[in-house]
């Protein structure tokens, strides 16, 4: 199972980002894997913040419809 990255490294992900960091370099700096870093700024660019949005909705009504 995966560690999740706490949302004080993803905001620092994307702040490097903004400073004009590669996603390599960032990968680097915050010592995580390159598919992490293009993965976060992917949901930043989609939702603009740094949480999977759909995620949870998704989850979320399937927990409904189940204790319904």
């Amino acid at each position: 199972m995966e560690k999740s990255l706490s949302k004080d490294l993803r905001w620092r992900i994307i702040y490097c980002q903004a400073e004009g960091f590669t996603q390599k370099e960032i990968a680097k700096r915050m010592y995580v894997n390159e598919a992490t870093v293009n993965k976060v700024c992917r949901i930043f660019k989609k939702w603009g913040c740094v949480r999977d949005l759909f995620v949870g909705r998704v989850l979320e009504e399937l927990v409904k419809d189940k204790v319904d």
